[in-house]
């Protein structure tokens, strides 16, 4: 295999890999922030103000984390599109690399992964305004 694929291959692993622990990161809090409101007490609930602050650190969190994991995935995206320019004008042995090596779905997970994080940005905005006191 061609040298510079394999540089490719290796920096989109690497970004890959940095996708997912933005999406790890995500996970940990949003799971925290659900369990803080979930398993508190039955009479549990928050004050006007504080629902407010919590909101504005968690939008504050979402925005940034959203345009974190959007860079990296448009640059995974940038990567496999190079990657498959590349993989068309080379001869392999097996024509099934050829063929995975020359397509990319990272444009539909970046429209996938968008959709599911607003959509679970708002429960948890939803949850948190739920718990507020009449």
């Amino acid at each position: 295999m061609d040298q510079k694929i394999k540089d490719i291959i290796e920096v989109a692993d690497k970004l890959e890999s940095r996708v997912s622990s933005y999406w790890n990161f995500y996970t940990v809090a949003v799971v925290a922030i659900i369990g803080w409101l979930v398993s508190s007490k039955k009479d549990f609930s928050l004050s006007y103000s504080q629902a407010l602050v919590a909101t504005i650190v968690c939008i504050g969190f979402f925005i940034a984390n959203f345009y974190g994991i959007r860079a990296a995935t448009k640059r995974v995206i940038a990567v496999e599109s190079e990657l498959n320019a590349l993989a068309k004008k080379t001869e392999f042995e097996s024509a099934l690399l050829k063929k995975e090596l020359s397509h990319s779905s990272s444009t539909l997970q970046l429209i996938s992964s968008s959709v599911l994080q607003v959509s679970v940005d708002i429960i948890v905005l939803i949850a948190i305004w739920t718990r507020v006191k009449n």
